[in-house]
């Protein structure tokens, strides 16, 4: 497979370990990176889930502001299957 085929024009998250749906539609943004921490503890700032995500587009106008807020899931393909994903909201 072409190492720059997901950064190409028309671009799909069909075949990649990483899968971002958002309220702006299939395959806007692309998924690239992510660091996911899950802790346990006190309720607090280091409590619970946090994830950083970079993700990529084609369209450098997208109305990012209308994301704030939103739900957001991220499926991510472990090794326990190559079929299933893990979600993350």
């Amino acid at each position: 497979m072409d190492r720059h085929l997901p950064y190409a024009p028309g671009w799909s998250q069909h075949q990649r370990l990483m899968r971002l749906i958002t309220a702006l539609g299939d395959d806007v943004l692309l998924a690239e990176n992510a660091t996911i921490r899950e802790t346990l503890g006190p309720v607090g700032e280091h409590a619970g889930m946090r994830i950083v995500l970079d993700a990529l587009s084609e369209n450098a106008h997208l109305p990012l502001g209308s994301l704030l807020g939103q739900a957001v899931r991220l499926d991510l393909q472990t090794g326990l299957s190559r079929i299933e994903r893990r979600p993350f909201h």
